[in-house]
């Protein structure tokens, strides 16, 4: 006999909060200004051309330290200075040479035989090349006896380091050089484990006993003896007012500085924080920060070390927040004037405005077009349309099953979508009526059966048919 149709229209607006998501807020295009003292890694290499301009300056020595090395222009300018009689003095990682795969995350571009090589070809006869597995910090100093000049980085001496990730480096004043020249000399002679020699080898090297840790007035170290790096970041957190904003590669939540800043966090204080895109560290380290309202931004290959409290004082320095940086590695920082603090002020506004994407604890989908999520590790973006259109149908016997389709409870879970309309179809089978039906508005019912009339609208009539529910429903003939 067939069946006929009969259908209904709902709208689900959603409103459901996304959590835990990346909006794209910005593209970040660093720019110097080539008189400043704190500046930003970046294309227009003034950073680059400032440690060049350095090294052909020198006219005694020049002491270089980095964690990583990469062949490039910069070891050219030293081969250049090796040749006019300068003396060059370079500290670095030993580990590097021998699990490059550590260091991914930093510099994907690593190349153990390309660094070998460098050495073997560069380094070799022309450079007093000495290491230690936590010598993590970077700096050059030029002429460190007399009229000695330098800058601190937070980035490694690579192509990607000075042209691509979102670094800092500072311009040391005479004083400051002086004294990291004094650091420099004593993780030389005192904390080094290898030199290289003539040979394809590395040697072992002793303590020569001859220097002590140099008393030092403005330059902040961490190493295996002294933590004034650490002290004066906890002293600064510990003392902060009313703001803590902070740059890190790394970070543990569960070490001292991770927990000095999540207690001023729930004391009220706000924090931001600037960070690489690293889902395993955001997940794990930075999510309770998130929860408690801190803003996040991300850069995707973040590896600038600052802090700046307060809005008056702020660092630079080359640890990350974890307690290998802190304690046992060799990192390096100081405390920056008035000048280079407004300095830092304008380009932690420029990255808080042009960072790639903002960490988001929770949005509603009402207010989004789009966001980001990590999938498969990388991230991914998803769009949310302003509708969804679906169609929901099902096959009636009774008024119940009629009234249980049309009136269940339905809620908007399509996070692509910011309307659900779903088209409500039920398909009742078409009888002719039986003779000892009486007749009501919009339908004839009897003991057992109920027929529904073409002018019934469930929307307009289903009161009337409550007190039928047992029935059996058909469509009137």
């Amino acid at each position: 006999m067939g069946t006929k149709t009969i259908s209904k229209v709902i709208n689900l607006p959603n409103e459901n909060s996304l959590s835990y998501i990346f909006l794209k807020s910005g593209e970040w295009k660093p720019e110097n200004n080539p008189e400043n003292e704190v500046l930003q890694s970046s294309k227009d290499k003034i950073v680059f051309n400032k440690v060049i301009d350095l090294i052909r300056s020198a006219k005694e020595m020049i002491c270089l330290q980095s964690f990583l090395i990469q062949d490039n222009q910069v070891i050219d300018e030293l081969l250049l200075a090796s040749q006019r009689g300068i003396k060059v003095y370079i500290t670095s990682s030993a580990n590097v040479r021998l699990e490059p795969k550590m260091y991914q995350d930093i510099e994907p571009d690593f190349i153990k035989e390309n660094y070998i090589k460098m050495l073997n070809e560069k380094f070799k006869h022309h450079f007093i090349f000495r290491s230690a597995d936590n010598f993590h910090t970077k700096f050059i100093v030029i002429d460190g006896r007399t009229e000695a000049k330098g800058m601190i980085f937070t980035n490694n001496f690579t192509d990607k380091g000075f042209f691509e990730n979102p670094e800092l480096s500072v311009i040391l004043s005479e004083n400051q050089a002086k004294e990291l020249f004094k650091v420099f000399v004593y993780h030389f002679w005192e904390q080094a484990t290898d030199e290289q020699n003539a040979t394809n080898e590395f040697e072992k090297v002793q303590p020569i006993q001859k220097f002590q840790f140099p008393d030092l007035k403005e330059i902040l170290v961490t190493s295996t003896e002294k933590e004034s790096l650490k002290e004066q970041i906890l002293y600064t957190l510990h003392n902060a007012k009313s703001e803590i904003i902070f740059s890190t590669f790394d970070f543990e939540k569960d070490y001292e500085v991770g927990k000095a800043v999540l207690e001023k966090l729930k004391q009220g204080i706000k924090v931001k924080i600037f960070t690489p895109l690293r889902q395993k560290m955001l997940d794990e380290q930075l999510k309770v920060f998130l929860e408690n309202e801190a803003e996040i931004y991300c850069e995707q290959q973040t590896h600038a070390k600052f802090l700046f409290i307060d809005n008056e004082k702020s660092f630079i320095f080359t640890a990350n927040f974890d307690k290998k940086s802190l304690e046992t590695g060799f990192n390096a920082g100081l405390q920056l004037n008035e000048k280079q603090t407004n300095e830092l002020k304008d380009i932690i506004q420029s990255w808080q405005n042009t960072f790639s994407f903002k960490w988001i604890k929770s949005q509603k989908v009402q207010d989004l077009s789009e966001y980001y999520i990590f999938e498969n590790r990388k991230m991914t973006l998803k769009t949310i349309k302003n509708e969804f259109e679906k169609t929901e149908k099902q096959l009636i016997r009774n008024v119940q099953e009629l009234f249980d389709f049309f009136q269940k409870e339905r809620k908007n879970e399509n996070n692509s979508a910011k309307l659900e309309k779903i088209n409500l179809n039920v398909e009742i089978e078409i009888k002719q009526k039986k003779n000892n039906c009486r007749e009501e508005n919009y339908f004839f019912v009897n003991e057992n059966e109920i027929f529904l009339k073409d002018t019934f609208k469930f929307d307009a009539h289903f009161e009337s048919l409550k007190k039928y529910h047992n029935l059996k429903c058909f469509i009137l003939q």
